[in-house]
């Protein structure tokens, strides 16, 4: 049951996890921000729904989804969320039009930095992208991955900016330090 606190503030059940802050870490999605669910097993027919992140419960690593359109609310891992962020093409020698055009992530095949962004341009064309090919925003929450120092490789982070005298990242890794580090687009994915 629940009860009051040293504080005079109700504790246990009574007490909604709503009214704790939502935290400000490098690893953990903003609130409000346009997610889509990918990779459920156990609930696999809500994969592909879109909604929007509203609270973070750090006791479970999940966080509380609106579904969009039907009032539904989700408890989900960020392992299966995908951000919908904006993100600029580069480098793409195939089809060099491409290249400084402005899209949005609207969804990722494979497995982690060998995988592919399907991403809408804003002129409505559909692209499917290598990590090395897209510039994520900044702000957004990120992995690590085919690194050589395997110790950053499935570290999660968040963009700071991105260096086009460089073609790096800054990226706030989520640990003790909260350190930063500059990694190729290549390294780095939703």
């Amino acid at each position: 049951g629940g009860g009051f606190g040293p504080n005079g503030m109700p504790t246990g059940p009574g007490r909604s996890p709503a009214s704790a802050p939502y935290p400000d870490r490098p690893d953990v999605i903003p609130k409000g921000a346009r997610v889509r669910l990918r990779n459920l097993t156990a609930a696999a027919h809500q994969n592909g729904k879109d909604g929007t992140i509203q609270n973070y419960d750090a006791s479970r690593a999940r966080y509380q989804v609106a579904i969009n359109g039907d009032g539904e609310t989700l408890s989900i891992k960020g392992a299966n969320l995908l951000q919908l962020v904006g993100v600029t093409i580069r480098g793409v020698s195939s089809s060099p039009e491409y290249n400084n055009t402005k899209g949005s992530v609207v969804g990722f095949d494979g497995d982690g930095v060998q995988g592919r962004y399907h991403i809408t341009t804003t002129t409505g064309k559909a692209v499917a992208l290598k990590p090395a090919n897209v510039i994520i925003e900044d702000g957004c929450r990120i992995w690590v991955g085919g690194l050589s120092k395997q110790e950053l490789n499935g570290k999660q982070g968040k963009i700071v900016n991105f260096d086009q005298s460089t073609g790096r990242y800054t990226v706030q890794l989520a640990n003790t330090q909260n350190q930063l580090v500059k990694l190729k687009p290549e390294n780095v994915v939703l």
